[in-house]
């Protein structure tokens, strides 16, 4: 079974009548999904050559285009992010910078070779820019960047709000001028600051981090009929999922496993949404080491567990780049036989 554009699209804006589920998960296609494809074009092209084989092995229903190559938000003006004094002048971005456009290009090249495929395209919050910004990727954890960006904001917070406003602008120049291409949304990863002093600080959450995401997001809307909300659980991070049940998307994903918060629960959780995901993304996952009878008996009890009804299988999160596909197979199928 092969679900068309229109019918991933219905059970998206929730149209159809029948209570069908479609499916798809992703992954990177290069080593280090941090290179920066503007410098290295040879990164693109690997993750090209990826992508096509992936789509011809797997056949989703939908497809997530990887930002691999543009993980780097361009700070114009600005050598060291801890220097105070070199943040406040950060230049804003144009139409026409060189990370807006190399992406545009990056996307029509992907849209090319994915069999004419409903795609989203993935876009970070700000803070995810802005903290992965501040470690280096070759040596440092990630909670290493969480860290780094609480005490910068400790130290300079009025500073470092208007730096995300300002990537905030950018982001949305971005997401407007991906409106002239084929994509049918975004998909929108954010993450709370997992630093102690910010996880769950709420005003913090309120007044800054909801702050420039729902800008973005605000743009997104009215640019696309649809888009996905992505609240990373990465590497086991948490997030208190109530505290973006009001952003503005029609689909919402989560990390079930890390979250400890199952789709079902999710359904409650955002009512009137489409929940996408469900199965995990470790090593320790069962479509990553499982046999596929212990995948397929996975993906039927999230659904009988989940019900049918606004409901899309998926990840967590991004899925280990050497999954064995014919796991992801037997995931699809199952999801398409029930």
């Amino acid at each position: 079974m092969t679900f068309t554009n229109k019918q991933v699209l219905d059970v998206m804006l929730q149209r159809q009548q029948e209570t069908t589920i479609p499916f798809s998960v992703w992954h990177h296609f290069t080593k280090n999904e941090f290179f920066d494809g503007l410098k290295y074009p040879e990164g693109i092209e690997t993750s090209l050559s990826g992508l096509e084989k992936y789509i011809n092995d797997v056949n989703p229903d939908f497809v997530k285009l990887m930002t691999d190559g543009f993980f780097h938000y361009p700070f114009h003006g600005v050598k060291d992010l801890n220097n105070l004094t070199e943040l406040k002048h950060l230049k804003e971005l144009t139409n026409d910078d060189p990370w807006i456009t190399g992406q545009v290009e990056l996307i029509n090249r992907q849209l090319k070779v994915i069999n004419g495929k409903t795609a989203f395209y993935n876009v970070f919050s700000p803070l995810t820019y802005f903290k992965w910004a501040l470690i280096n990727w070759d040596s440092s954890k990630l909670n290493e960047a969480d860290s780094k960006f609480a005490k910068l904001y400790a130290r300079a917070p009025q500073i470092v709000v208007k730096t995300l406003e300002s990537m905030s602008r950018g982001i949305q120049l971005l997401v407007k001028t991906m409106a002239k291409t084929g994509i049918a949304g975004i998909y929108y990863s954010t993450q709370t600051i997992q630093d102690p002093s910010l996880r769950n600080n709420k005003d913090f959450f309120v007044n800054v981090h909801r702050q420039v995401d729902i800008e973005i997001s605000n743009v997104a809307d009215q640019s696309f009929k649809v888009n996905i909300l992505h609240i990373c659980g990465f590497d086991g991070f948490q997030n208190n999922l109530s505290w973006f049940t009001d952003y503005p998307y029609k689909v919402v994903n989560y990390a079930v496993n890390a979250e400890k918060v199952s789709l079902k629960e999710g359904k409650e959780l955002f009512p009137n949404r489409v929940i996408l995901g469900g199965l995990d993304i470790t090593k320790e996952g069962i479509l990553y080491k499982g046999s596929t009878d212990d995948v397929e008996k996975t993906v039927t009890k999230l659904v009988q567990d989940a019900g049918k009804d606004r409901l899309i299988i998926g990840a967590d999160c991004t899925i280990q780049r050497d999954t064995p596909v014919d796991n992801i197979r037997a995931a699809r199928n199952t999801v398409h036989q029930i």
